[in-house]
């Protein structure tokens, strides 16, 4: 590993770093672990994505060792895009509310035990996963925008909760704001048309929820799909949820999870494929997510790049 100093990235809009006061312990206590560089670790304090881009770059090029990205799947995937090609690797802090990717890879959830398995952590290379979002109305978003991704996108339901869910209620409730926004939207668990594409084979499905995987699970260390999505395999995991309304869809999703090969499910209230490339269009255009921050409605393709990310994760959780 590269022994430069390390690049500490916070998003102040964090649910779990946004008091000042936790803020300035958090970089104290990172300042402290990471101090064993060649220079004293450089601290970049934002939520905005292109300053943070920017931030990387200009650390690229003072040849940092390391980044470290304080915040949600968000703020780390905007490192993780910023450092794309560098073979820099990236730690990561988990200070959002789901911070699915940190959980999946055995990353410490709480941020004190996180900073202190920082320094004798490992990389691990993954896939990294790349989303192009075409707004339905070209004058809420004229260009198509592009953003990398590390555990999912997708459409349809799961989009419309991203976006319901609060602010304040992530911050106070954490991953359980979602489950209670859920309950209060389950009467729009309802399929529209969509028209799925995979590696260049179309579909056209009635479905709620239409799910690109990269990796992950639904709640790490406890509830994921019987048969893993693999974050190395050079491919997507597609799922479909067709089933409509709260009963269908708790249904459909347990198949989903409990079903141990790719396919159709029996029952017929969804199916799971594997692919390179997917492109995903509702009929109307339905909302969008990519790491669970939304980006209004319209049409998204995903692609995946082989070996394109490396995380540094807890020796043994590889």
């Amino acid at each position: 590993m590269p022994v430069g100093p390390a690049l500490i990235v916070v998003n102040p809009r964090a649910s779990k770093v946004r008091e000042p006061a936790a803020r300035r312990r958090l970089v104290s206590a990172l300042q402290r672990s990471l101090a064993g560089g060649t220079g004293p670790p450089i601290v970049v304090t934002t939520g905005d994505s292109r300053e943070i881009a920017h931030a990387v770059q200009a650390a690229l090029a003072d040849g940092i060792g390391r980044a470290v990205a304080v915040g949600g799947d968000g703020t780390v995937m905007t490192v993780a895009g910023a450092l794309r090609g560098s073979g820099v690797p990236l730690g990561i802090v988990p200070a959002g509310t789901g911070n699915l990717l940190a959980g999946s890879l055995g990353i410490p959830g709480r941020l004190r035990e996180a900073i202190a398995a920082l320094p004798g952590e490992v990389p691990r290379t993954l896939d990294l996963g790349l989303a192009c979002w075409t707004a339905a109305d070209p004058a809420h978003a004229p260009a198509a925008i592009s953003r990398p991704f590390g555990v999912a996108c997708g459409s349809g339901f799961d989009a419309r909760l991203m976006a319901a869910t609060h602010a304040e209620h992530k911050r106070r409730y954490g991953r359980a704001a979602y489950f209670v926004t859920a309950v209060a939207l389950a009467r729009e668990l309802r399929p529209v048309t969509f028209c799925v594409e995979v590696d260049g084979r179309p579909r056209q499905v009635e479905a709620a929820v239409v799910l690109a995987a990269n990796s992950g699970e639904l709640v790490p260390g406890w509830l994921g799909p019987r048969l893993p999505v693999d974050p190395d395999d050079g491919l997507l995991d597609l799922f479909v949820l067709q089933a409509g309304g709260p009963v269908g869809g708790l249904r459909g999703v347990g198949e989903l999870l409990a079903r141990g090969r790719l396919g159709d499910l029996p029952s017929g209230l969804g199916f799971r494929v594997r692919g390179r490339r997917v492109r995903i269009a509702g009929q109307p255009a339905q909302p969008v997510q990519v790491d669970g921050d939304p980006l209004g409605a319209g049409t998204l393709e995903a692609t995946v790049e082989p070996g394109g990310l490396t995380i540094l994760v807890p020796p043994g959780s590889s």
